[in-house]
């Protein structure tokens, strides 16, 4: 029910609704060839200042004198991993809404940034909901020490910007309708720390498939074992001292309230190791180690395990996916190692000694802790990656040059393939009503790569971290934008597509066959040469990632194996 109320603007026109909030202001464009309405910065939380810092988001009523300005976007939340910016008013969201008839299915989009850096300003949904007539929304949370600091007690548990996106997703699905959408038909869908964020959304206890339907996850997983901090204190610690508080007095988030934003994000820079902020149990938000849950299900795959573990998670569909040069987004960390090490570029190479320092930097820095087993885990890693009788880049290039690659692929698997797979086997294991499909995105940008890649050029063959974004967003689709080719911007229609399906019917399309488990796991390919269906995707791999994982569990004592065998959750002889 949209009252329209347009004025001309220079290239935009205003355009103001009636909500059950009050009255709000947008702006109108035409996108493609559709008129789209655009609502900027409106708040969906009160500014978490004051006694709300460090504590779950309250939420925001109704707007002030009954009339809200949203014709520009709101504040970035406070981040320091590159540059201090942003404030710590910054619980907005924006909406993307076609000027169609009738209530349209709602996409709720989740930023990645290592849950350190990012910004919902920066996705463009209009072009997305211009083509696909959905609504799209994209959503700021807390980031950094603002968002994840955590002593591991009651007082300071950590994970609000978890707890900030599912107030976000409560606000749409409560207020919707208002802007032309429908609140009983949300996807919620997000990259890297995005995709991670819709998993946990997904685990959590505290929400259902009343609150969402559907999820889709993009180069990012809630079990991935690199991104759960089991220490966090050794990280709060730091945060303490550089700010000259006591982590361990009972005056500690007294201390923090009484600083600026400026010293909280000097401080939160000034730790060992960027992106530092992570996912912790809480008891709360997230009841148990998602870890430990996932190996005891490999290990006991009874339907108590399933259900207790991951019933919850079982109840979405979900749409799943990954990049195959996914690692690509690590060699910066494998460069500084390098150069820390031996003061040599990695386009030159790496010694073994490089290589293993490298890893245990990334992805082994959190799991296992204990430095023997890690030893073990790497030097295991490594002797499967040299000698994989797989085709590499680097198969007609020097030694030094395959550590290289192997590091892109290690790092690349650990982090984030490998838990997207098992994102979708537990989600299926868990045998509710919820359906799955996965991607492999493979396409190599013709223009522009990822600014942060610093490995070598005959390495980058496939899609990099992040690479399939403009894509989904349509970015190829702008008239103007030459960089694109034809086929390019044909790929960019057929994922706006899929998504959206996806989001409407909870089936991207006919290139796709169901996700079942144990058989089948089938997998769709996307590329400017078409789409072809395969089936266990990383089999090999993950095979050899549940045996160590299930390994390190047991030498820890965190799971009691059974006396069956193991159980290897890609493993086809399993299914046999």
């Amino acid at each position: 029910m949209l009252l329209l109320l347009v004025v001309k603007y220079l290239i935009a026109t205003e355009v103001q609704i009636q909500t059950r909030l009050g009255k709000v202001t947008g702006v109108s464009s035409t996108v493609l060839g559709q008129q789209v309405n655009v609502f900027r910065g409106i708040p969906y939380a009160k500014p978490p200042i004051g006694d709300l810092r460090l504590a779950k988001p309250q939420p925001y009523g109704s707007f002030l004198s009954s009339e809200l300005n949203a014709t520009e976007f709101g504040e970035v939340c406070a981040q320091a991993q590159y540059t201090l910016k942003g404030g710590e008013d910054c619980l907005f969201l924006n909406i993307y809404s076609p000027q169609t008839n009738g209530l349209k299915n709602v996409m709720i989009w989740i930023h990645g940034g290592g849950l350190s850096t990012g910004e919902s300003n920066t996705y463009n949904g209009g072009r997305l909901a211009a083509v696909e007539n959905v609504v799209v929304v994209t959503i700021n949370y807390r980031l950094n020490l603002f968002g994840f600091l955590t002593t591991g007690e009651s007082e300071l548990p950590g994970n609000y910007g978890f707890w900030d996106q599912r107030l976000a997703i409560q606000w749409v699905k409560e207020n919707i309708d208002d802007y032309g959408g429908q609140g009983s038909a949300i996807t919620i869908f997000g990259e890297s720390a995005g995709g991670r964020s819709v998993g946990f959304q997904m685990m959590s206890p505290q929400n259902n498939r009343d609150l969402f339907q559907r999820a889709i996850t993009e180069s990012g997983s809630s079990l991935s074992l690199t991104y759960i901090n089991r220490n966090p204190m050794t990280i709060t610690e730091q945060v303490a001292k550089n700010l000259s508080c006591d982590a361990k007095k009972s005056d500690f988030l007294h201390c923090l309230r009484s600083k600026t934003t400026k010293e909280l994000q000097i401080a939160s820079s000034c730790v060992d190791r960027p992106f530092s902020f992570f996912a912790v149990v809480d008891n709360d938000f997230i009841p148990y180690d998602l870890g430990s849950a996932l190996s005891n299900f490999t290990m006991d795959n009874s339907f108590v395990t399933r259900t207790e573990a991951f019933g919850n998670f079982g109840k979405y569909d979900v749409f799943s996916g990954w990049n195959d040069q996914d690692g690509l987004l690590y060699m910066g960390s494998l460069q500084s190692v390098s150069l820390q090490m031996t003061g040599a570029n990695i386009s030159k190479g790496i010694s073994i000694e490089v290589l293993t320092e490298a890893l245990k930097q990334w992805p082994f820095v959190n799991y296992p802790n204990d430095q023997g087993m890690k030893d073990f885990v790497v030097n295991t890693f490594i002797d499967f990656y040299m000698n994989t009788p797989e085709a590499l880049a680097s198969d007609k290039r020097s030694i030094e040059d395959r550590r290289v690659e192997v590091y892109s692929r290690v790092s690349g698997d650990v982090s984030l393939k490998i838990p997207n797979v098992q994102h979708l086997q537990v989600h299926r294991a868990a045998n509710l009503e919820g359906v799955a499909y996965a991607y492999e995105f493979i396409h190599k940008r013709s223009n522009n790569p990822t600014p942060w890649y610093e490995g070598p050029d005959w390495l980058r063959y496939g899609a990099d971290h992040t690479d399939e974004m403009p894509y989904v967003f349509g970015e190829p689709l702008i008239t103007n934008d030459q960089s694109f080719t034809p086929e390019e911007k044909n790929l960019s229609k057929n994922m706006m597509r899929m998504w959206a399906n996806f989001a409407k019917y909870g089936n991207p399309g006919p290139e796709f066959s169901k996700f079942t488990y144990p058989k089948n796991q089938a997998y769709t390919i996307l590329n400017t040469g078409g789409f072809v269906q395969k089936n266990y995707p990383l089999n090999d791999v993950q095979r050899l990632w549940s045996s160590v994982d299930n390994t390190i569990l047991q030498q820890q004592g965190s799971v009691t194996p059974s006396d069956s065998p193991s159980f290897c959750l890609s493993d086809p002889k399993s299914c046999q």
